[in-house]
């Protein structure tokens, strides 16, 4: 049988993963379920798997994807009559 380690994450490992230097926006971020939700650990701790926040980086889309996707719906507002 093979075992799996599990590696969890603290906040500031969480920031250094992220390049994201405020607490804060983390936390706002995992409000808006825009980031994996912590496991809390006790009272004072939180961590998150790091196999979520590396599916979750995974799921990202790429600048151009962002980019294309933003082009679409520009068009798509055009041809409905929209103004930008």
């Amino acid at each position: 049988m093979r075992e799996t380690t599990i590696t969890l994450l603290n906040m500031r490992q969480l920031q250094a993963a992220l390049n994201i230097r405020s607490r804060s926006t983390i936390y706002k971020m995992v409000a808006r379920n825009a980031l994996p939700p912590p496991c809390i650990i006790n009272r004072r701790g939180l961590r998150w798997r790091e196999s979520d926040i590396s599916s979750w980086i995974a799921g990202l889309p790429s600048a151009a994807a962002a980019q294309s996707l933003e082009r679409a719906s520009e068009g798509a507002e055009r041809s409905q009559g929209k103004p930008s």
